[in-house]
């Protein structure tokens, strides 16, 4: 959640299995998810809703038993599994009434379950003693069967505050002794602290939909918060619909529904007066979507394809077939066998590949699906199979007053030379030491400045120091995006790339909201379904000398929740390949021609390739995945390669 949260609040986690106990999967098989809903019964002591949230059912009470038989009811219809309840402490009318709906359900042979969201981590940082009380009283709770259990243990949500770091993971490791199953609310850094809980979630009503890669999914239908001018997330049923689309389709364990009936910051999806039941309508028709095509992608290769797309089955009854189109246009001509799609929860996932396509050619493709004389047809997709080549480097261009530097950056430049690129990236630090107008016009021009046409740079730290950037954004001009700002979009073959200013200090910050991560997630929104490559100075995750850059966190978690695919920086003066972070695959290369510098002694737990020499990084981007090659300098040996798809 953003900020801080409303007086009092507890989230009421709804999370419900569909017997008493969930229990592991096979060691092949992915676990169910589990749908989940916060869930709040502090009413009516807390009704302040805005005037545009008042719930159906009137100002309730909620220890009132025909107001949790209603709720019951409609939690089932919307398929939760469980209510995850905001809970203040164990000797505090939060327990009694938890225990009450847990009396309710049990007498009502109600399937839900129900875990508690631990509200008093949120204000503040509770003692491993206090924290192992609270364990051993949940673990008193959970001998009913209506208390939700993963592998056997009790689950217990606890929510974070703005200070909570890796020390948080270390109480409740030590406090938990692998008696319960935890699922922590995520900060900056979480994925590098020695201590992981069970899971992690987020958070945060003010998002349509936000992912914690590999943990869980959670999906909100608005925020508008009592007492505030205006809706932080303004409700659309439609957005909702494809919220809950995307939380069916995606494989974590966690589903999670914020809120069910969180009045005071207008997040619920109970029935209100204004909204009827459009949101627990939505939930309740997601087993059964609708028949047709979801969603497709393509993943390119030289002569091929792999198409991949979601089906909606529609309503049990007649089989349903699908079958893929292809063509050098959109008559098509070229088709598959029809393939029987087997019913399923929300879209089910297919993959046909198509070989036989003319190599460096447009092709077009579509999906159908027929049930009976019923046909449904997805939109045309043109399958672009030309590669565009990138080089990217920093940390380039000695200048007048670099003593001890190798200045390398002519033969660097001469990989770029003979690349024949469509774009040069410069990942920052491009002139030494200060960025001055005078240097850049002496050094940099020398020797990268052949390919200022092509460049798109992003700024460094030594850029600014010289006032504002000045001798950077005069050199590039337009091509390094406005003064104020020094980040931007645009296009190269089928990729979306983003260059950010990784300067927070210098543009307002990199927080959430701040104005760059606003307009980061703007546009990322802008351009779903892209290949999407993102690139700044300072790396986020490092092995080098400087290490992991904590303030662009905020950035990668946008970039993330985007489903991004790669994320290249500078700043420490080595070639570094990580594995996928968030699904994200991260590249340092500080490689330019200043001089080279050292790695820390230990590397990152994700780090696969280390070296030290100059360089550049050549990115093969076709449509739907991508290659890599670290060509040294001089003579352009591979020392680095690979291939991977889009996500």
């Amino acid at each position: 959640m953003t900020g801080r949260r409303w007086p009092c609040r507890t989230a009421l986690g709804l999370v419900l299995a569909a017997a008493a106990c969930v229990t592991a999967a096979p060691a092949d098989a992915a676990p169910r998810p589990i749908t989940a809903a916060f869930y709040y019964a502090w009413y009516p002591e807390t009704w302040t809703p805005p005037p545009h949230a008042v719930p159906a059912l009137g100002h309730y009470h909620s220890t009132a038993p025909a107001l949790i038989r209603a709720h019951l009811r409609l939690l089932r219809e919307a398929h939760v599994d469980a209510a995850i309840v905001s809970w203040w402490g164990r000797s505090t009318t939060s327990d009694s009434r938890l225990r009450r709906l847990m009396r309710t359900a049990t007498a009502l042979r109600s399937p839900l379950r129900f875990a508690i969201y631990h509200e008093g981590e949120g204000q503040g940082d509770p003692s491993v003693a206090s924290l192992a009380a609270d364990i051993a009283h949940v673990r008193a709770l959970a001998k009913s069967p209506r208390y939700l259990r993963v592998g056997g243990k009790p689950v217990i949500f606890a929510f974070a505050d703005g200070g909570d770091a890796c020390g948080m993971a270390s109480r409740w490791r030590r406090a938990a002794r692998g008696h319960v199953y935890v699922v922590l609310k995520v900060f900056p850094g979480y994925q590098a602290c020695a201590d992981q809980p069970s899971a992690w979630h987020q958070y945060a009503p003010d998002r349509p939909q936000v992912v914690v890669p590999g943990q869980s999914i959670s999906i909100s239908p608005g925020f508008y918060k009592a007492g505030e001018a205006s809706a932080r997330l303004a409700r659309d049923p439609r957005r909702f619909r494809a919220s809950v689309r995307a939380m069916n389709a995606s494989r974590v364990r966690w589903h999670l529904i914020t809120t069910f009936n969180e009045w005071g910051e207008g997040t619920a999806v109970e029935p209100a007066r204004s909204w009827q039941r459009a949101y627990i309508s939505a939930l309740a028709r997601r087993g059964r979507e609708a028949l047709g095509v979801a969603s497709l992608s393509v993943a390119a290769g030289d002569r091929s394809a792999l198409v991949s797309a979601g089906v909606g089955t529609g309503s049990p009854g007649r089989p349903v077939f699908a079958r893929v189109e292809w063509g050098a246009t959109n008559a098509y001509g070229h088709v598959s066998t029809w393939r029987l799609v087997r019913p399923a929860l929300g879209p089910r996932l297919l993959q046909f590949r198509v070989d036989g396509l003319a190599a460096g050619s447009l092709s077009h493709v579509r999906v159908v699906v027929r049930r009976g004389s019923l046909r449904k047809l997805s939109a045309d997709r043109v399958v672009d199979l030309r590669v565009v080549h990138v080089a990217a480097a920093g940390d380039i261009a000695c200048g007048a007053g670099s003593p001890g530097a190798s200045c390398s950056q002519a033969v660097t430049a001469g990989l770029v030379q003979s690349g024949g690129y469509a774009g040069v990236l410069a990942l920052g630090d491009l002139q030494y030491e200060n960025g001055a107008l005078a240097d850049f016009q002496s050094f940099y021009d020398a020797s990268w400045g052949a390919f200022k046409s092509t460049t798109h740079p992003a700024p460094g730290n030594h850029e600014y120091n010289t006032a504002n950037a000045a001798g950077y954004y005069t050199y590039f001009g337009p091509r390094a995006g406005a003064a104020s700002r020094g980040y931007y979009s645009f296009r190269i073959g089928a990729w979306h790339l983003i260059a950010l200013n990784s300067n927070c200090a210098r543009v307002g910050g990199c927080g959430p909201g701040s104005p760059q991560e606003t307009w980061l997630r703007a546009d990322l929104s802008a351009h779903r379904g892209s290949c999407t490559l993102a690139y700044w100075h300072h790396p986020r995750f490092s092995s080098g000398g400087h290490g992991d850059q904590l303030q662009v966190d905020p950035l990668w978690q946008a970039l993330a929740d985007a489903h991004a695919d790669v994320v290249l920086a500078g700043h420490d003066h080595d070639y570094e390949r990580f594995g996928p972070v968030d699904g994200i695959r991260s590249f340092v290369v500080g490689t330019g021609g200043r001089n080279l510098t050292g790695f820390k002694k230990t590397p990152d737990r994700h780090s696969e390739v280390r070296l030290l020499k100059f360089g550049v990084l050549d990115l093969a981007l076709r449509d739907g995945g991508y290659s890599w090659r670290f060509l040294a300098a001089p003579g352009g040996a591979t020392l680095d390669s690979g291939t991977a798809s889009c996500r």
